[in-house]
C-alpha cells in the first residue's frame, strides 16, 4: 500500500487505512492530509469522512469534526462510531448556541447603538429644522421702523402699553408693514386712537429736533391716518 501511495497509483481506501495508522500514532493534521487525499480519490468515501472527524475532535475543531461525521454516517453508518457522533454532537451544539447567544447580543447592541444614533440624528434635524422656522418667522415678522417713528413709540410709556393688547399689536405691525392696509381697521376704535397718538407723538420727537430756533419747515411728514381723518369716521 505504501508503495502505491509513493507511486501515486493509491486509492481512497488506501490513503484512509494510512490516515487511520497515523490517528493512532497521535498525528491528527497529517491523519487529515490522508483524508483530504482520499476524498480527492472518491468524495463518497464514508471511512474517511469518519476517519477526518475523528482527527478534528482530538483538534478541538468541533464544527468540523461534527460535519465531517455527520457527513461519514450518512454515506457509510458504522456502529461503532455512533456514540462518538453524538458525544461531538452534544458538544457543537452548545458551542453553536452559546456562539450564536453571542452573535444576537452583539446584534442587539449594534441595533441599540444604531437607532441611538439615529434618533440622535432625527432630533438634532427637528431642533434645525424648528430653529430655521423661528428665524423665517422672526424675519416675516420684522419690519423695517422709520428711526423717528421708533424714538416716538419708545419714549412714549402709554403707547408701549397700549401694544400689549396683541390684537392691537397686530393690527398696529400690519398696518406699519403696508400703510394701505389701515383701510381693514377704518371701524377699530382702538386702532384709531394708537394711530393718532402715535402721530403726536412723532410730531413731538421732531419738534424736539428742530429745536427752540428753527418753527418753519413746512408740515410734518407721518405714516398712518391723520387726527381729522380718524375724526371723519
Amino acid at each position: 500500500d505504501m508503495g502505491a501511495i509513493k507511486m501515486g497509483n493509491a486509492t481512497a481506501m488506501m490513503y484512509s487505512k494510512r490516515a487511520e495508522v497515523l490517528l493512532k500514532l497521535k498525528k491528527p493534521r497529517a491523519c487529515i492530509a490522508d483524508c483530504d487525499s482520499a476524498l480527492e480519490v472518491n468524495p463518497d468515501s464514508g471511512k474517511a469522512f469518519r476517519i477526518r472527524g475523528k482527527a478534528h475532535r482530538h483538534l478541538g475543531n468541533w464544527e468540523e469534526a461534527h460535519k465531517d461525521l455527520a457527513q461519514g454516517m450518512e454515506i457509510d453508518y458504522n456502529e461503532d462510531s455512533v456514540d462518538l457522533q453524538k458525544l461531538v454532537a452534544a458538544k457543537w451544539k452548545k458551542i453553536d448556541e452559546r456562539r450564536t447567544a453571542r452573535r444576537l447580543r452583539t446584534e442587539r447592541i449594534e441595533k441599540k447603538k444604531r437607532d441611538a444614533e439615529m434618533k440622535k440624528r432625527r432630533a438634532a434635524r427637528e431642533k434645525a429644522m424648528e430653529e430655521q422656522r423661528k428665524r423665517e418667522k422672526e424675519e416675516e415678522g420684522s419690519i423695517e421702523m422709520d428711526p423717528m417713528m421708533a424714538q416716538a413709540l419708545m419714549s412714549d410709556p402709554e403707547l408701549m402699553k397700549m401694544l400689549e393688547d396683541q390684537t392691537l399689536a397686530a393690527a398696529v405691525q400690519d398696518i406699519l408693514s403696508n400703510p394701505a392696509n389701515f383701510a381693514k381697521y377704518q371701524g377699530n376704535p382702538k386702532v384709531a386712537i394708537f394711530m393718532q397718538k402715535l402721530q403726536m407723538a412723532m410730531m413731538a420727537t421732531k419738534g424736539k429736533g428742530k429745536g427752540k430756533g428753527d418753527k418753519g419747515g413746512g408740515a410734518p411728514s407721518h405714516s398712518g391716518p391723520t387726527v381729522e381723518e380718524v375724526d371723519e369716521d
